[in-house]
């Protein structure tokens, strides 16, 4: 399967060594409290995106869900590399480990930048990274 460009998910922890793999485009899925990444001040210019959620399912008091609104702005976000893409497209999408919804955001739009790619073949890429 080959990719329509390149991709990266990452921690917070991460972002700092991500700053040399000359990234186009970020998604950051934060906490809605959480404050904004020193990190990115030493990245080079990339378009950035920021989502504000808890890493939560259900309605849970103190705490807010994914919601479909979040949903449209990430494949907004995700359709604007195929749409106009940079010389060297390179998507980085982070949360706080790098692992429920940096991946699943990122399987969405890959889902959506390949639409004949089989969903499982999609979900095997991103369990090798």
């Amino acid at each position: 399967m080959r990719l329509p460009f390149r991709i990266t998910i990452c921690g917070l922890e991460e972002l700092p060594g991500c700053a040399e793999t000359r990234i186009s485009h970020v998604l950051s899925i934060l906490a809605p409290d959480w404050p904004v990444p020193m990190a990115f001040g030493s990245f080079g210019p990339h378009k950035r995106m920021e989502l504000r959620f808890h890493d939560v399912i259900d309605e849970t008091p103190g705490m807010l869900p994914p919601q479909p609104g979040h949903v449209e702005q990430l494949l907004a976000f995700g359709h604007g590399l195929s749409v106009e893409p940079p010389a060297e497209p390179h998507l980085l999408v982070h949360c706080h480990v790098g692992v429920s919804r940096s991946s699943a955001a990122m399987g969405l739009v890959l889902a959506q930048a390949m639409p004949k790619c089989p969903s499982r073949n999609i979900l095997i890429r991103l369990s090798l990274l």
